[in-house]
């Protein structure tokens, strides 16, 4: 897979909101690209990825199980960005979900 690396981050944001709760192939290849780029992604951006995708989480939306694991991946890179500047109710929720606790 080729990677763009001049795509405006709001781009990014996009994709993940198309992909999330699709059970097609776009979901690894938006992972992918999204975990690729994200210390390039702007701080913006990386909050507003990661409380779509744990909003999909606690609704039951990620798609099917292999879906929800490469989801999971990205929240787990979330999680261990000191700069993201999660809340101790934000990184409890990511922690809960990597740990299986809040699945669909």
């Amino acid at each position: 897979m080729t990677l763009l690396h001049n795509i405006p981050s709001h781009v990014l944001v996009s994709a993940v909101r198309y992909a999330l709760g699709r059970m097609t192939y776009i979901v690894s290849d938006t992972v992918a690209v999204v975990a690729a780029q994200w210390p390039r992604l702007s701080g913006a951006d990386r909050k507003v990825i990661t409380a779509d995708i744990v909003r999909a989480f606690l609704a039951g939306s990620t798609g099917m199980p292999q879906d929800s694991e490469q989801w999971a991946g990205l929240l787990k890179i979330a999680a261990e960005d000191p700069q993201l500047g999660l809340t101790p109710t934000e990184a409890e929720t990511i922690h809960d979900i990597l740990e299986g606790d809040i699945y669909p």
